[in-house]
């Protein structure tokens, strides 16, 4: 899956003209990723495909909320005192309020009994996340701030090679409108 950002973009913005330096392209492309995954922290969205593992000692409360944004997929393993056994897809409800996942049993369901662990996990849910079409649907908000932390970096390589790759203070206000509400 693409990163919202291409390589010309953010050198481009950076005034780094395209050349076919395959070092400065590979630099700029782990340099993106980075500026990103900033981005996620800051925001708590995600922009590029995710799979996320929760892992929990019991059932999740009806109405709580795990923390990922723009599910596509959920699925459900428990242990049940011997193995771990998947919960089919139609035994469960899940949905995205807009800040996070919820999810619930089957209407006229409850979840099924848990094995007895001494300490430990019992309940695995693992959701695939992130926008579908990364390019297209990531907010130009982001967009910008990933170039311009880019920029910022490629301006300061010293900082880059020492891997200090923090993104100014306040660039991150170019994500204010990205914030979830917790």
């Amino acid at each position: 899956m693409p990163e919202p950002v291409t390589v010309a973009e953010a050198k481009f913005a950076a005034k780094q003209l395209p050349d076919t330096d395959a070092l400065l392209d590979a630099l700029v492309a782990s340099l993106i990723v980075t500026a990103r995954q900033s981005a996620e922290t800051i925001t708590g969205r995600l922009y590029h495909d995710a799979q996320v593992v929760e892992r929990l000692t019991d059932w999740p409360a009806v109405g709580r909320r795990l923390y990922v944004n723009a599910p596509r997929a959920v699925a459900i393993s428990y242990w049940d005192g011997a193995v771990w056994q998947s919960l089919a897809p139609s035994a469960f409800a899940w949905a995205d309020d807009g800040s996070g996942t919820v999810l619930a049993p089957a209407l006229g369901t409850c979840w099924p009994a848990l094995g007895q662990v001494a300490v430990g996990e019992r309940v695995r849910i693992t959701i695939t996340a992130g926008p579908a079409d990364p390019p297209a649907t990531v907010p130009e908000c982001v967009k910008q701030y990933i170039k311009a932390v880019v920029t910022a970096w490629l301006d300061h390589p010293e900082a880059v090679q020492r891997g200090e790759l923090r993104a100014h203070p306040q660039l991150a206000g170019l994500l204010a409108g990205e914030l979830l509400l917790s």
